[in-house]
């Protein structure tokens, strides 16, 4: 099996994993929906107010914000994933098992990882042009920083480009370096050899 496609299998096997909680917790597989859930904590904040929710009327969107009126159910603040209502129209959402930066993240990085096969071929060890992942990164790290000395408010829409960018040009940058690792001459420049050959 070709190591590309490995890696590009575990992640989607990953992708999985953080959708599936709130399906199954709509499905009344509750213990299985926290176990997997809680297998995610350590990957990300889990913040209901930066993440998407499945909700009961068969729609996703946006867990809590200002103005949907939703509020996460106090005997759920322990346990995961958190439960959010509606208490107007009683709807119920679960959160997914990462939040809305992290869910676009992920699923960029493996659209990243394929682009990078595309341009230059599964087995290259070619780095692009550095200054795409600095540009791809300059926007996240803005509002991050942002956020944190709380500049701005973010958002879900803002999380999700941010996540895309940093996350496809994550997984573009990365195969070149994946298949270094998984080489026989690994790191080593090869320079010396190619102009050996051409004198």
């Amino acid at each position: 099996m070709d190591k590309y496609i490995l890696i590009i299998g575990i992640l989607i096997i990953w992708i999985i994993g953080y959708m599936a909680p709130p399906f199954l917790m709509l499905s009344h597989n509750g213990g299985l929906g926290h176990s997997i859930y809680n297998s995610y904590i350590w990957a990300c904040h889990q913040m209901p107010q930066r993440s998407y929710c499945v909700f009961n009327d068969s729609h996703i969107g946006d867990c809590i914000t200002s103005t949907n009126g939703f509020h996460i159910v106090e005997k759920y603040t322990g346990p995961r994933p958190r439960e959010v209502i509606n208490s107007k129209t009683n709807v119920v959402g679960y959160e997914f098992g990462v939040c809305a930066r992290c869910f676009w993240f992920y699923i960029s990085f493996v659209f990243g990882i394929l682009g990078y096969i595309y341009v230059y071929g599964k087995d290259s060890k070619e780095n692009p042009n550095i200054l795409l992942l600095i540009v791809a990164i300059i926007p996240l790290a803005i509002d991050g920083v942002g956020q944190l000395f709380g500049l701005w408010a973010s958002t879900n829409v803002i999380r999700m480009i941010t996540g895309t960018l940093s996350g496809g040009f994550g997984g573009y940058f990365a195969m070149p370096l994946i298949n270094r690792l998984f080489s026989h001459d690994g790191f080593k420049d090869k320079k010396s050899k190619k102009s050996k050959k051409k004198i």
